[in-house]
């Protein structure tokens, strides 16, 4: 499977918390400034109020299967994560905020822990 039809799956996909709950679905994928490689995504979720947020997820420790994006993260944990601009990409502060927010090392947001291609 090829990198763009591997990104082609994750836009689009129905996010889940790591108890199967479901999130939002992902509006855009955030790509590293050096490698390229997808480490974030956006995901659009409505609150209780209907309205819809923008919550920013790292991709890593997910899984891609079926269309749906499991992320290792509780649903209240994705909630309340740090709102940064809607911007193409994230300022290195906002990285920082949101790595220091879920709790994982700089390096774990490299997508050698992203989305494995589902079996074919």
């Amino acid at each position: 499977m090829t990198t763009q039809q591997r990104l082609e799956q994750l836009l689009d996909a129905v996010v889940v918390d790591a108890v199967g709950a479901r999130v939002g679905e992902v509006v855009q994928i955030l790509l590293d400034n050096i490698s390229g490689r997808p480490t974030w995504v956006r995901v659009a979720a409505r609150t209780l109020r209907p309205r819809l947020i923008l919550i920013t997820v790292p991709l890593a420790g997910a899984a891609l299967e079926a269309g749906e994006l499991r992320v290792p993260h509780p649903r209240a944990l994705l909630k309340a994560a740090p709102r940064p601009a809607a911007e193409e990409e994230l300022s290195p502060q906002d990285e920082r905020t949101l790595i220091a927010h879920y709790g994982i090392s700089p390096a774990d947001d490299d997508l050698a822990a992203a989305p494995a291609p589902p079996p074919a």
